[in-house]
């Protein structure tokens, strides 16, 4: 098991630290920012822990949050000399936000054979994500709607937008449009979506080659739920919302 930076993590520290944050001077939320530690077991047990951000600031490539549980704590007390629980909440603690990532090793099974799982340790930083990209958390959907998918990659240090379908309904039925390499350079995509908006990005899916598949309600919402490797998107992302510094991740927008 080794301790890794998420992408997400990385982009929130890059930017606060391209805003002149630091230990000496943090970033105070105006508002509240909740963020969410797991401990989970895969296929057995997650456990969701909440924590308000009071601060943060970048730590090299990494980033460090002043955090309070957002839940009360029991403990015992008295009052009038009587034994009572008494809910209280807990100390600020500052917590590196770092990731566990699974070595090969980690899944071999102990001398006793009585391997019983790995239990893993992430963070989901949402709330920080919402404040400084303006990316709204996805959630699994109930219910389908028409949009599109799409991913931001880096590549040779260079980032790209690369779409990859739509999903949309015709009359009672759900179609999907799979686009075939359909990748712009950011820099380019975000020039010509503040000139031409929707009608640059309709170019784009006409000059695309594409498929197109029939779906059912019903098969609709599982693929929205599943879109990117079984999961769903990282964060619904209006295509006039991204910025160079749009964090690497799985996006989906929403059409009007």
């Amino acid at each position: 098991m080794k301790k890794v930076i998420s992408p997400k993590t990385a982009a929130v520290a890059a930017y606060l630290q391209k805003k002149g944050f630091s230990k000496e001077n943090p970033f105070i939320p105006s508002g509240k920012m909740v963020i969410h530690h797991f401990i989970e077991c895969p296929t057995k047990y997650v456990f969701n822990y909440p924590f308000v951000v009071l601060a943060a600031w970048p730590d090299g490539e990494g980033l460090v949050v002043r955090c309070v549980y957002a839940k009360p704590v029991t403990e015992l007390g008295f009052v009038d000399d009587k034994e009572v629980v008494v809910e209280k909440f807990a100390e600020p603690e500052e917590r590196r936000i770092v990731d566990d990532e699974c070595e090969e090793e980690d899944y071999e099974d102990d001398s006793f054979g009585t391997y019983e799982g790995i239990e893993i340790s992430y963070w989901s930083i949402d709330g920080m994500m919402l404040d400084f990209f303006s990316c709204v958390p996805f959630g699994r959907p109930k219910e389908p709607f028409e949009g599109d998918f799409y991913y931001i990659e880096e590549v040779d240090g260079k980032k790209q937008i690369h779409i990859n379908g739509s999903l949309w309904k015709s009359d009672d039925e759900w179609r999907h449009s799979e686009y075939v390499f359909l990748i712009v350079p950011l820099d380019e995509f975000i020039a010509c979506y503040a000139e031409r908006g929707n009608e640059y990005v309709d170019e784009l899916f006409e000059g695309a080659k594409t498929s197109i598949q029939e779906l059912t309600e019903t098969d609709a919402l599982k693929m929205m739920s599943r879109y990117f490797n079984n999961w769903y998107p990282d964060g619904m992302l209006d295509y006039s919302q991204i910025r160079l510094d749009t964090p690497v991740g799985n996006y989906a927008t929403k059409w009007k």
